[in-house]
């Protein structure tokens, strides 16, 4: 058996054993093409949040963003920022991109928060939303690479957190604390105090906004109600809630599907509810996305597209600064997981992975071509990456330290 052969089986049996984690899953989208003219699906995901990291989606090619650019943080929270911008948010730190679709999330710069602050919601915007504790109080404000900026500071800690245009919301104790966007530029906060149909307080967990509705669930496990409160404050109880619906996102277009519920207008899954669901409206038309174990739809469940799998998830974009290696470490080890590493991604939905032919011209689909990882894999030797192999190795094993 040749060196290089021997690398690869060796290689493929440290991967095996260390494929101890979730599977790859979409957790959301956090931006779209205008179009699509690679695959002719009906929407075209971007940038999409997963277990993992990110996949940054460009035409034909699905590049994998990977968590050591903004601290080994594995499923921070995104959202779009001004222009083409990216926030990414982890407990206590951010960081912001000033361009996925330039450069493909390479340029990441520190942001800087507050001291002891913890993010607790981080929403689109333009600038982005954000809202953070810290010392009893919680701020809600705007965030980009210059900081966050408060718009309001209020005592407690926040319940949910919303955000839609230039205003955004979440819950303290028995009152919505409303944050917009003035005519002079200047912050405007409204204090709704939150009463049930009877006049009574409650405590109302903030799950998304429409124009005029502020929606989400009061009260605890079986007794939860689902709902939403308008801008008198009084809680209106969406009908034939069933017991543990979970995620209202909205109101949209009446669906043909009983999986999902709707109510005025207004939709929730059950508790059989996918990965993570949003509504989007992508030319013209409102719509409804969401994430299974391994892909992303758009359309109602049973009459949906998918129009991104995570199969398609490739090596991290090799024009990415990478000095120290450890981006391509992510993706040895995530990639190595799921038995992406010694393959090719194809190009649209329904593609099946195809095997590198030549295991070695990139040391064995470890790492990116021309990466400081691929070219010091081959320490022992022409078609002999044992070096490689020890740093793999060594790279699962600080992984399963950290998460175990």
């Amino acid at each position: 058996m040749g060196a290089g052969v021997w690398a690869a089986a060796a290689l493929v049996s440290i991967l095996e054993a260390a494929a101890h984690g979730p599977a790859p899953s979409p957790l959301g989208v956090v931006a779209w093409h205008d179009e699509d003219r690679t695959c002719g699906v009906s929407a075209a995901p971007a940038v999409i949040r997963t277990n993992i990291g990110l996949a940054i989606r460009d035409g034909a090619d699905t590049v994998y963003g990977c968590p050591s650019r903004w601290g080994d943080e594995e499923t921070p929270l995104v959202a779009r920022g001004s222009g083409d911008s990216l926030i990414v948010a982890g407990a206590t730190d951010a960081w912001f991109v000033a361009d996925w679709r330039e450069d493909r999330a390479c340029a990441v710069q520190p942001i800087r928060l507050p001291d002891e602050a913890v993010v607790m919601g981080l929403r689109s915007g333009d600038p982005a939303w954000m809202v953070i504790t810290g010392a009893s109080i919680t701020e809600i404000g705007r965030v980009d690479a210059d900081g966050f900026t408060p718009w309001t500071t209020r005592p407690g800690r926040p319940s949910g957190f919303a955000a839609r245009g230039e205003q955004a919301v979440t819950a303290i104790g028995t009152e919505l604390i409303v944050v917009s966007e003035g005519q002079d530029g200047r912050p405007v906060v409204d204090t709704i105090p939150t009463v049930d149909s009877d006049g009574l307080p409650i405590a109302f967990r903030v799950t998304s906004m429409g124009a005029s509705r502020v929606f989400g669930t009061w009260g605890d496990g079986e007794s939860r109600t689902i709902g939403w409160i308008g801008a008198d404050g009084v809680a209106t109880r969406m009908p034939d809630t069933p017991v543990g619906a979970e995620g209202i996102l909205g109101p949209m277009a009446q669906p043909e599907d009983a999986a999902w519920v709707v109510a005025d207008r207004v939709v929730y899954a059950t508790w059989a509810a996918p990965l993570f669901a949003d509504r989007i409206t992508w030319i013209g038309e409102d719509r409804l996305v969401f994430g299974t174990l391994g892909d992303v739809r758009v359309g109602w469940p049973g009459q949906d597209e998918v129009v991104f799998e995570m199969d398609l998830l490739g090596p991290p974009d090799a024009a990415c600064p990478d000095p120290a290696g450890t981006c391509a470490l992510d993706w040895a080890h995530f990639g190595g997981e799921s038995g992406w590493v010694l393959t090719a991604p194809g190009t649209c939905p329904g593609d099946d992975r195809t095997p590198i032919p030549d295991p070695d011209a990139d040391c064995c689909g470890l790492f990116p071509p021309e990466t400081g990882r691929a070219r010091a894999c081959h320490v022992g030797g022409e078609g002999a990456p044992i070096g490689g192999i020890a740093v793999l190795a060594l790279a699962m094993h600080r992984r399963r330290r950290r998460s175990g």
